[in-house]
């Protein structure tokens, strides 16, 4: 009798050390998949305009998207600005088309350039109104054919995310800022100019996707513009929280 509730209590140990390790494992599990971490690889703003758009426009109705500009009746101001690092290089007018200062300034931008352009205007809701309106729209300046990842983009965050899972581990719901990582594809289609434009506010995941956009495998084909000839593309790495 004593043998048999010796070998019902194994019984019982056994079954309850199992069942914390499932429940152990489940929320070690469960603690890791709900962390939000982002990862893409893009142009610095959705927005983007090619460099032969850009060149060859004379309107901002035809650089905003067209959904912006439906319904405007009435330009008022319009500004551009274009920024280069911490300068931002600035150029106001009246009206839908550039002033000569504008227009010379949106000349003289080049592939990856981050702008924005602002219009006061008024649109026309509906047949009996008419309101007051401010558009504002970040942009990228990107080559006609974009740099591309050989093996492709899903590859590209593939392994970006497969190789950083024991770095993310210690991030803690909530506590992840937007990160940002600068590099330019070269002529070449090789990665050059890797830099940090924005923490995470983790220095360890910070290191760590720097060292491994600085280790992506493959190839790279390069940017190329509108006559077949390769360009320098600046792309972003943004990770962590998704930011803007």
């Amino acid at each position: 009798m004593k043998k048999n509730h010796l070998i019902l209590l194994a019984i019982l140990s056994v079954i309850s050390l199992s069942a914390f390790a499932f429940i152990n494992i489940k929320s070690t599990s469960d603690t890791q998949s709900n962390i939000d971490f982002f990862y893409g690889v893009d142009s610095r703003y959705a927005t983007t305009l090619t460099k032969d758009k850009v060149i060859n426009a004379r309107w901002f109705d035809e650089l905003f998207p067209e959904r912006a500009t439906k319904g405007i009746e009435t330009w008022h101001s319009t500004e551009v600005v274009v920024l280069e690092g911490e300068n931002k290089i600035k150029s106001k007018g009246i009206g839908n088309r550039f002033s000569p200062d504008q227009f010379e300034l949106l000349q003289s931008i080049d592939y990856s350039t981050n702008f924005y352009i602002t219009a006061n205007c008024e649109k026309r809701r509906d047949p009996l109104t008419l309101e007051k309106d401010s558009i504002v729209y970040w942009m990228t300046i990107i080559p006609e054919n974009e740099a591309r990842y050989k093996d492709g983009h899903n590859a590209l965050i593939d392994y970006l995310k497969k190789n950083s899972q024991d770095d993310i581990s210690i991030v803690k719901q909530g506590s992840i800022q937007p990160g940002r990582i600068d590099f330019l594809i070269s002529t070449e289609g090789k990665i050059e100019n890797i830099s940090l434009d924005s923490s995470t506010g983790y220095p360890t995941i910070d290191d760590a996707m720097i060292n491994l956009v600085n280790k992506i495998p493959g190839q790279w084909i390069p940017a190329s513009n509108s006559n077949g000839e390769a360009v320098p593309q600046k792309l972003v790495f943004f990770f962590g929280n998704m930011g803007c």
